[in-house]
C-alpha cells in the first residue's frame, strides 16, 4: 500500500505563505525605484515621457543626466491623492523640453500617445529617444517623424551620454 504524505495543518501552511487574499492586498513595491525626487520649480526642465513598462531603462538615462544637472520632470513625483492627469498637463505646460523615450511599449501606450499629443498642440520642443527599434504607425510617424531624435539602441553609453548632453539645452540645467 502506497502512503502518502499528510496534508500540512492550516496553522503549518499559513506559516509558510500569506493567503492569496494577502498577497493582492499587500501593498506592492515599484518594479524600479524612483532614482531622483522629480523636479519642482519655475526654472526650464524636461519633461521625461515613457512607458512604465521601460522603466528600467528611462530611470538609468533620467539619472545620469538629473546627476549633469539637467532639471528633469517624470511622474513618479506626482503626490499621492493628486489627480495623475492634472498633474501631468500642469508640468507638460511648464516644461521646455519634452522628451519621449519611444519603444515598441510606449507606442502602445495611451498615456505617452496623450502627452505627445499635447505637446505637440502646446508648441513644445521634442526630442525622441529611441530605446530599441520601434516600428511607428503611420500617424505616429506624422507626429513625430520629424523632430530630433537618437537612437539610443545603436550607440554605446559613452556615445549616448556624449550625444545627449551635447544636445540638451544648457538652459535646461541648475
Amino acid at each position: 500500500m502506497r502512503r502518502f504524505p499528510k496534508a500540512p495543518t492550516r496553522a503549518a501552511a499559513a506559516g509558510k505563505r500569506p493567503s492569496l487574499l494577502a498577497r493582492l492586498l499587500a501593498p506592492r513595491k515599484p518594479l524600479v525605484k524612483p532614482p531622483f525626487p522629480a523636479y519642482r520649480g519655475t526654472r526650464p526642465y524636461i519633461f521625461a515621457s515613457y512607458s512604465h513598462r521601460n522603466m528600467r531603462d528611462v530611470f538609468g538615462i533620467i539619472r545620469k543626466i538629473s546627476h549633469d544637472r539637467f532639471r528633469v520632470w517624470y511622474d513618479e513625483g506626482i503626490e499621492p491623492g493628486n489627480e495623475w492627469p492634472e498633474e501631468v498637463g500642469r508640468a507638460l505646460t511648464a516644461c521646455r523640453l519634452f522628451l519621449v523615450f519611444m519603444s515598441p511599449d510606449a507606442v502602445e501606450s495611451r498615456n505617452v500617445r496623450n502627452e505627445i499629443n499635447m505637446a505637440l498642440s502646446e508648441n513644445k520642443a521634442i526630442m525622441v529617444v529611441f530605446l530599441q527599434p520601434t516600428p511607428l504607425s503611420e500617424g505616429m510617424k506624422l507626429q513625430i517623424g520629424t523632430v530630433q531624435f537618437l537612437n539610443r539602441h545603436e550607440m554605446t553609453e559613452a556615445e549616448f551620454t556624449a550625444k545627449l548632453e551635447q544636445v540638451l539645452d544648457p538652459a535646461l540645467r541648475g
